[in-house]
């Protein structure tokens, strides 16, 4: 189905991702695991009622379908704002054969943060990625997007109702299946049942937005008596700290995540140690899930649980999904 125009215009200088366009259209779709129920395992987003987002989203939808990362029965779960309107989820419904699921996200402010109070000293945190992608976002809009993915989508509770859940940002796609015969892309969305998370990459990250967010993670892990469960990844995070003064970071626009792993009470404290209770550490200094991630996995999961695996189809970014949007608008046409 045609999905409305994308406005391209794009004032990034970073070149689009190539597309490997040979037969796309003939593609045959990977062997299928048998035994699963892929009903189970579903794609989340977190979506902006703003035309060109929801384009962007329409187009990413339809590559998880002709890139064969989805199968017919994977659900599509889609997290929006209160006042996201009845024509937009008409459009989203159009742009997928998968079932499609709308829920009101839990988008608000911790309980005890004055987010007015607040917002004279950490204007700076409140501002961030307001005009990003030329959109006009309220303050604090990004820090509560970093919050929601961190502590405040387990509570949430439609995703109690599955297994494993892929996260797919606005402005993801996939130009290309997996590996014919690489098992664990055969299971995207879901995850083989060893796993509790998959990202693809690990690597070091930067040194904005992460003050004071190591030393709070050595205090928790002391005051709550924990052993790290990957003591190996935990002194990775302590030696690029000591070493370096950064953290590493996993790629976390492509994730797939054990529901009921991020719903052990342990996991979920952790997580609202960051994002609900004093220091407020996500609204005051910007701490990003890319970090804690990292983390999580390094405290709560042992090491055969985690899954760092790139899918060679994945793209993140506007300048890396244009050029298979305007390619797939032309099949459209």
């Amino acid at each position: 189905q045609q999905s409305a125009p994308v406005n391209e215009s794009n004032n990034d200088e970073q070149q689009s991702a190539p597309v490997n366009d040979n037969n796309n259209d003939e593609q045959q779709p990977p062997p299928d695991i048998p035994n699963i129920n892929r009903s189970n395992h579903a794609v989340v987003t977190l979506v902006e009622n703003d035309e060109n987002s929801l384009n962007k989203y329409c187009y990413a939808l339809q590559s998880l379908t002709k890139n064969y990362i989805v199968r017919h029965e994977n659900p599509v779960i889609v997290f929006h704002e209160e006042d996201f309107p009845q024509d937009a989820k008409d459009f989203i419904r159009q742009c997928t054969t998968n079932p499609v699921e709308f829920d009101i996200a839990n988008f608000g402010f911790p309980e005890g943060f004055d987010a007015d109070k607040e917002f004279a000293t950490h204007e700076i945190v409140a501002n961030q990625g307001k005009n990003k992608g030329g959109m006009n976002r309220k303050p604090w809009s990004y820090v509560k997007m970093i919050r929601f993915w961190t502590s405040a989508v387990w509570r949430q509770s439609l995703l109690s109702n599955y297994r494993t859940v892929m996260r797919l940002d606005m402005d993801s796609c996939f130009v290309k299946p997996g590996d014919g015969d690489d098992v664990d892309n055969m299971y995207v969305p879901g995850l083989r049942p060893r796993y509790m998370y998959r990202t693809d990459d690990l690597r070091k990250g930067g040194s904005d937005w992460i003050d004071g967010l190591a030393d709070f993670a050595i205090d928790y892990v002391a005051r709550e008596n924990i052993t790290p469960l990957n003591p190996e990844l935990w002194e990775h995070v302590l030696s690029t700290w000591r070493e370096d003064k950064v953290l590493p970071i996993f790629t976390k626009n492509f994730e797939v995540m054990r529901v009921e792993f991020f719903l052990r009470p342990e996991v979920m404290k952790w997580h609202e140690a960051l994002t609900d209770h004093e220091p407020y550490g996500v609204f005051r200094e910007r701490w990003s899930d890319a970090q804690t991630r990292v983390m999580t996995m390094a405290l709560f999961a042992e090491p055969g649980q985690l899954l760092v695996h790139k899918h060679l189809g994945y793209r993140h970014g506007v300048n890396q999904c244009q050029k298979y949007y305007e390619y797939l608008e032309s099949l459209s046409g």
